[in-house]
């Protein structure tokens, strides 16, 4: 059976790739809750140093999750009128730009959004939506993110060197530069924070929305950057630590939005990917979020072969769930019971094999 569908042109060719290996199907997997704890209830993480965000946040593995009434299967970025019967689908996935959206401070255009909506429930299906807040060098970049934030707020933005749209034709170069997120600045998370609540105040009630993949960075996943474009961020300031806070902050955000007296009214997930700079940050964040009643979206995952699977102590050659590209992997040497980061080239190595100094230097630490 052959399947054949459009994808958003922000979306980059390995990732259409390894959705392809997916059959372009994802399975709805909750995960949101751990096991109750015996005795009193687990306290609660403070929130992370990075923003505030709004409202109480119930924290713990008692915290409640919200009732999954349509779990199965969800095609991604279809238009809505596959056979739900023949496919055995429940329903369709799309992500959507911020900028899409958020159009001014305190302004919002919800048409794309209700359109969808509509467009899916007319077929019988569920909808599933995603949030991308920045898409990369192949996809559009810092179109994905409101030009009125780094217009009012220019310290929001990080300038990564001269670019043109020629070299980009999606989009991301703007008057000449390339611009990335500085994710952790407050005028950043203030705004996202913005748009978030109001998300959840027009939606946490619709019955026509399953479940949200909230957005962190590229593609709305967990790494931050990709290539040298991460050495900007870190000359900014960016570490791993406080990569990890500032993702645990935006899940706290989503969390807050979608709640009503304490209790999730959507399912959320967190997009779980390749990593910016290590590999705990994928399980910190993942026990952040299951604590809090939030379930993960394994963004990646291929089916099992010899270049396609990796241990907790070591990795293949060829592991997207390590990194995006990742064309050398070795592992460091850790004493129990500390797990082994990998270390991995960003991008394609050059003829010597070797990663940048300043790539493998940042991957090789403990956690």
């Amino acid at each position: 059976m052959k399947i054949t569908q459009h994808f958003h042109l922000s979306l980059h060719p390995l990732r259409r790739a390894r959705q392809a290996w997916l059959g372009l199907f994802i399975l709805l997997c909750v995960l949101g809750a751990t096991l109750p704890a015996a005795g009193s209830p687990a306290t609660p993480e403070p929130t992370p140093p990075v923003g505030q965000a709004s409202g109480p946040v119930e924290t713990g593995p008692d915290a409640p999750v919200p009732p999954v009434t349509r779990p199965g299967i969800y095609v991604v970025a279809e238009t809505g009128n596959m056979d739900p019967t023949y496919y055995h689908l429940t329903g369709s996935l799309r992500t959507f730009n911020w900028a899409e959206l958020h159009t001014g401070p305190n302004q919002f255009n919800w048409g794309a959004l209700d359109q969808y909506l509509a467009t899916i429930a007319s077929y019988g299906k569920a909808a599933a939506i995603g949030i991308t807040t920045y898409n990369g060098r192949c996809c559009g970049g810092i179109s994905a993110m409101p030009s009125f934030l780094y217009t009012l707020a220019p310290n929001s933005v990080l300038d990564a060197g001269a670019c043109s749209s020629a070299q980009y034709p999606l989009g991301g170069c703007v008057n000449g530069r390339w611009l990335l997120p500085r994710y952790w600045d407050a005028d950043y998370l203030n705004t996202y924070d913005q748009f978030i609540q109001a998300l959840g105040n027009r939606y946490k009630n619709d019955p026509r929305l399953e479940w949200v993949a909230l957005g962190f960075g590229t593609f709305g996943e967990n790494h931050a950057a990709q290539g040298s474009d991460v050495d900007v961020l870190v000359n900014a300031g960016l570490n791993v630590d406080l990569w990890i806070s500032t993702m645990q902050s935006v899940v706290d955000r989503y969390s807050a939005a979608f709640r009503t007296g304490g209790s999730l009214q959507k399912m959320l997930m967190i997009q779980i990917a390749s990593v910016t700079f290590q590999d705990r940050e994928r399980w910190l964040l993942a026990a952040y979020a299951a604590e809090r009643g939030i379930g993960l979206s394994f963004n990646g995952l291929t089916p099992i072969s010899t270049t396609r699977s990796r241990g907790l102590t070591a990795a293949t050659t060829r592991s997207n769930a390590a990194c995006m590209i990742p064309s050398s992997t070795t592992t460091a040497a850790c004493p129990s019971p500390s797990r082994p980061t990998i270390t991995c080239c960003a991008t394609p190595p050059a003829s010597t094999g070797a990663c940048s100094a300043a790539w493998t230097r940042r991957l090789t630490s403990c956690a």
